[in-house]
């Protein structure tokens, strides 16, 4: 079906509004604490939905409300990014979520039952390693299992000493020394997968019991960085590359998403390294730059990193360059490096070291930013959204490391989130122009659009999107590249 939307001239949205001035607030869940805060203090009457003799009241409350909002937009350079980019994008999810996703839980049935077994095979073989039965699933039985039966060293108790601590980290740590916590790990990470399907097919439970429409919230407004987050149920989980239940099985979570009319096929559109090539557009660093014309930059960048050939680059190698890479964009420490790349302390700061000396551009950039951050008290997109830095001054150093993590983060990752939504824009404007059959926006993952599209229009359509998608913000020096 069709849907009619507004024009982004007829309509103003109060709480994006209010968003956008403070993107990390969380008084603006309401349009009544959006009134609270920007205009007359606490008001004891709620807004009413409905009641005819409110509705005059409420209509001038709400007019106050759109002028006051309208006035910080613009005297804080806001209202161009809301206008341009928040607006209408709040108006394709509107359309989004009414249209909805056809979801078939019996297209993944088979690999539910294997997934079920793998589960169970886990338990077996833990239960046999442990020399006694115990919950796979119970973090405490692990502890009790892992530090008592076994007794590994450097059991640790949570606060207050009740029991053992079997987390992630812990995990890991003790894998070398004995097979059980890789299997836990195993057993913890399949649970999360099962237990994705079956909240999808929950949702998606028809009159014949094996699907229908999901039709998710799309949040707008759930991120300081401008990411686009889902609930009810969460479809960016659904990932494109298939997850790796075991040697034998591989499980590819988006074989119950279909096209809802026969004829027509799911096509998607994915940026390659889109927060990279930001970063290298921020930070004009010439080696970056000119490594991202590869079609594996990684490989290339790993490359430099390594002083090699992309030809004698191994996969770890790979996995450095990429781990240090994101690292930098997501402000990440050097426990969480070391961690990922399953490397000591010392080694994890030795590679962020020499990945920052081998490409001394972003270390000058980040540095700018952060004194431009302490400044001004907040960082900007490209398309000129702002987040606020609150603690960015802050004599106390973790609250101070924090602050300047999410700067770098809202700089980058939010510059990505400006130009997927641009992105989603634009290529809104060219199916209604270009393509005859409408192709359907049906979800979108972070840096990745997903369509419904006629089979005799896909060529069509793949092409002029991708087109739109590279050149959705003109002033970048980076390429950008769609997949």
């Amino acid at each position: 079906p069709e849907f009619a939307t507004p024009e982004t001239s007829t309509v103003f949205d109060a709480k994006l509004a209010a968003w956008c001035l403070n993107p990390d607030s969380h008084d603006t869940a309401t349009l009544t604490s959006v009134e609270d805060l920007y205009v007359s203090g606490p008001n004891t009457a709620p807004l009413s939905a409905c009641i005819v003799e409110q509705f005059k009241n409420d209509l001038r409350r709400c007019e106050q409300i759109a002028v006051v909002l309208n006035e910080q937009l613009s005297s804080t350079d806001l209202f161009e990014p809301y206008c341009s980019v928040e607006l209408p994008t709040s108006i394709l999810l509107s359309v989004m979520e009414v249209r909805g996703v056809e979801f078939r839980a019996d297209n993944l049935s088979s690999e539910r039952q294997a997934l079920v077994e793998t589960l169970a095979s886990i338990e077996k073989r833990s239960i046999e390693l442990a020399g006694e039965s115990f919950n796979v699933a119970s973090p405490e039985q692990c502890g009790t299992i892992l530090f008592e039966r076994l007794e590994l060293p450097g059991g640790k108790k949570t606060a207050g000493g009740g029991r053992f601590s079997s987390g992630e980290e812990e995990l890991r740590r003790l894998s070398t020394l004995h097979p059980l916590p890789m299997l836990l790990l195993d057993h913890r990470r399949l649970s999360k997968l099962l237990s994705m399907l079956d909240s999808l097919a929950a949702h998606a439970a028809g009159p014949d019991g094996q699907g229908q429409m999901l039709n998710p919230i799309w949040l707008q407004l759930g991120t300081g960085t401008g990411r686009l987050s889902c609930s009810e149920p969460n479809l960016q989980n659904l990932h494109k590359a298939p997850v790796i239940v075991s040697d034998h099985l591989q499980l590819s979570t988006r074989q119950g998403i279909q096209p809802r009319l026969a004829g027509w096929s799911i096509v998607s559109l994915d940026f390659c390294q889109l927060e990279l090539r930001v970063l290298a557009h921020l930070c004009q660093d010439s080696h970056l730059i000119s490594l991202l014309g590869f079609d594996d930059a990684f490989l290339h960048i790993a490359g430099k990193f390594f002083g090699r050939s992309p030809q004698q680059v191994t996969p770890k190698q790979r996995a450095t360059a990429k781990t240090c890479s994101y690292a930098v964009i997501y402000g990440s420490g050097i426990q969480l490096i070391a961690k990922q790349l399953d490397i000591s302390i010392n080694e994890a700061s030795q590679a962020k070291q020499k990945f920052e000396s081998t490409f001394p551009g972003i270390g000058a950039w980040k540095a700018s930013s952060l004194v431009d951050a302490r400044l001004h008290g907040c960082v900007r997109t490209l398309c000129g959204r702002l987040r606020r830095i609150d603690k960015i001054n802050s004599r106390d150093v973790r609250e101070r490391a924090e602050a300047e993590r999410k700067a770098i983060n809202a700089c980058v990752q939010g510059s990505a989130a400006d130009l997927t939504k641009l992105s989603m824009i634009g290529v809104d404007k060219m199916i209604s122009e270009v393509v005859e059959s409408r192709p359907k926006l049906i979800l979108q993952v972070h840096d990745e659009l997903v369509y419904e599209v006629k089979n005799d229009q896909i060529a069509k359509f793949a092409a002029h999107a991708a087109k739109i998608m590279c050149h959705c913000y003109q002033e970048l020096s980076v390429p950008l590249q769609v997949s």
